[in-house]
């Protein structure tokens, strides 16, 4: 894989490219980029706003795009398992990222987000994340960094709670899953 580097390291004439690009550099997960590889991912981008009760996404629906909250916050939301209701189980604010698992393994979204207040957004299609990954572009190694950190911390609460689970009753017997869908790691492979 060879590592991906802009033609130009200036900021692009386009103040919506340039303010887009400043966007990303002030989040934590893409401060490291410089200004050539914050221009590049501005230009994948999408400004997206939603308004408070407004839905980003609903579990079930595929997924097409990761994104990158720049103000306002969302709840995350699952149906509750017998479908009548949706469980608040968690909640993103700026400079989040949100949507990122499903995009990486190419399968439907596991819950929904409804915005709680006014939210802007940076969407970025999953084909041009994949593409990112795929040129090594500093991005993509700051975006699966933050997943990794993301999810090292979720499997961290949920042993807190499956320990306490365990210590109240006998374990649930493991169900054997079906072999997984192709996923962005598919995706990329068959680009190289």
């Amino acid at each position: 894989m060879t590592s991906w580097s802009p033609p130009d390291l200036g900021w692009s004439e386009d103040p919506i490219i340039r303010r887009m690009a400043d966007e990303l550099r002030s989040t934590d997960i893409l401060n490291a980029l410089n200004a050539g590889e914050a221009q590049h991912v501005a230009t994948l981008c999408e400004r997206r706003f939603l308004r408070p009760g407004e839905g980003l996404f609903t579990e079930g629906d595929q997924a097409t795009h990761l994104y990158l909250v720049l103000r306002g916050r969302l709840n995350v939301l699952v149906r509750s398992p017998d479908g009548q209701a949706n469980v608040v189980v968690g909640e993103v604010g700026a400079h989040s990222l949100l949507g990122e698992m499903a995009v990486l393994e190419s399968v439907p979204r596991s819950a929904s987000a409804v915005a709680i207040d006014s939210v802007e957004l940076l969407q970025l299609p999953g084909e041009a994340f994949a593409q990112l990954v795929n040129a090594g572009h500093a991005a993509a190694f700051a975006i699966l960094h933050d997943l990794q950190q993301t999810l090292t911390a979720r499997m961290r609460s949920l042993d807190v709670r499956v320990d306490a689970v365990f210590e109240q009753s006998e374990p649930p017997p493991i169900q054997p899953t079906a072999d997984p869908e192709p996923t962005l790691w598919h995706l990329i492979a068959q680009q190289s």
